[in-house]
């Protein structure tokens, strides 16, 4: 009896699982039509995109960006900015696709850079610096991204 009690608690876990897993990516078709990584690289189940804990200073900031690094292979990319202080302090959620699956929340800092633009900087769990750069594009806002100085990126807000 117990142990088909322990394979009913096992089963209801995995079940419980799957669903985690599907809730984590629930973007619309036309959402992941438009920006094709959202299904490709993995999001924590319980994430606040909502921009309601983003300063207004930084509203433009909030919400889900989608787009890839470039580098010998081309690899989606996303991050999530869940708060924004009034100093910059940022709450944040990166994510990576194939071949690597990285994901985490991490702290960063919104600052100016020398030419007066809004520039995010967060060190990432394996110590890598990941830095955005926000620019107004013809066709929208752009997070213009660096990994570790070199590998360069290009995120898109993914639309509500």
């Amino acid at each position: 009896m117990k142990k088909q009690n322990f394979l009913r608690a096992i089963a209801a876990l995995a079940i419980l699982a799957v669903s985690v897993t599907v809730s984590a990516a629930s973007f619309t078709d036309e959402q992941l039509k438009a920006q094709p990584c959202l299904d490709q690289a993995p999001l924590p189940w319980r994430i606040d995109a909502s921009g309601d804990a983003v300063v207004p200073a930084y509203k433009q900031w909030a919400g889900v960006w989608s787009g890839y690094w470039f580098g010998p292979k081309k690899m989606c990319h996303l991050l999530v900015l869940q708060r924004v202080s009034d100093n910059g302090e940022a709450e944040l959620v990166y994510s990576t696709g194939k071949p690597y699956y990285e994901y985490g929340t991490f702290q960063g800092k919104i600052t100016k850079t020398s030419q007066g633009e809004d520039q995010l900087e967060v060190v990432l769990g394996n110590g890598t610096r990941a830095t955005y750069i926000l620019i107004d594009k013809s066709d929208g806002p752009s997070l213009v991204a660096t990994y570790g100085g070199f590998t360069g990126g290009e995120l898109k807000p993914v639309p509500k």
